[in-house]
């Protein structure tokens, strides 16, 4: 049986840190049209949802203990991503009080 809750998210981001694991980037929702939007920071990104041209597996390798048999077993089928092609926009708080 094939899970259903994987999500893949390729970001072309340049970080300092090495790693970002465990570390919040942002969070990503979905409008009532099921348009995505992801917010990075001070910035909102609109996307679309679109079909891969090839589908992608997510495998997990499984080895049988003292032999050198290595299997694979297909945890998911990924048909779809979330595109974000647009330029950013930034997120600004205006101030009802003047200064």
């Amino acid at each position: 049986m094939l899970a259903s809750n994987y999500h893949v998210y390729i970001c072309d981001y340049a970080a300092e840190k090495q790693s970002l694991s465990g570390e919040r980037v942002g969070f990503l929702f979905f409008t009532q049209n099921d348009m995505p939007v992801c917010v990075i920071g001070q910035h909102i990104l609109d996307g679309k949802m679109v079909e891969l041209d090839k589908p992608l597996l997510v495998m997990r390798k499984q080895q049988a203990d003292g032999t050198n048999n290595t299997s694979y077993q297909v945890e998911c089928v990924i048909k779809r991503k979330l595109l974000f092609h647009k330029r950013s926009k930034p997120i600004v708080h205006y101030s009802s009080k003047k200064t």
